[in-house]
């Protein structure tokens, strides 16, 4: 019985070994075929990953879905200015001297 065990673990070794080789061998192959342009491997690996972060369509506020690249973005800026309530305008330095002046209460000293 142990015989038979052990015969069987070799054969099934040996047909692991073989369908093993034999992707090495494709795998080789296709890297020869490439040659010198495995920067088109490259490309391919990272179209493939621009196409699943890529958004096609976004659902407005008001519910419609939009597909223009133009009217993504500005869904995009509409609702990140919302977000963060960001002026149009930058504050003024006189404002961020203030706001700076009553939260920072160490300075370097410069020599």
């Amino acid at each position: 019985l142990y015989k038979q065990l052990v015969d069987k673990r070799t054969t099934l070794q040996t047909l692991l070994n073989s369908k093993i080789k034999r992707l090495l061998t494709h795998t080789k192959y296709s890297f020869y075929t490439q040659g010198g342009k495995c920067g088109r491997m490259l490309a391919k690996a990272l179209q493939q990953n621009t196409q699943r972060t890529y958004i096609t369509t976004i659902k407005s506020k008001d519910g419609t879905r939009t597909h223009l690249i133009p009217a993504i973005l500005k869904e995009f800026h509409a609702f990140y200015t919302n977000l963060y309530n960001l002026r149009q305008t930058p504050p003024r330095p006189e404002e961020i001297t203030h706001f700076l002046s009553n939260r920072i209460t160490q300075t370097i000293p410069t020599n």
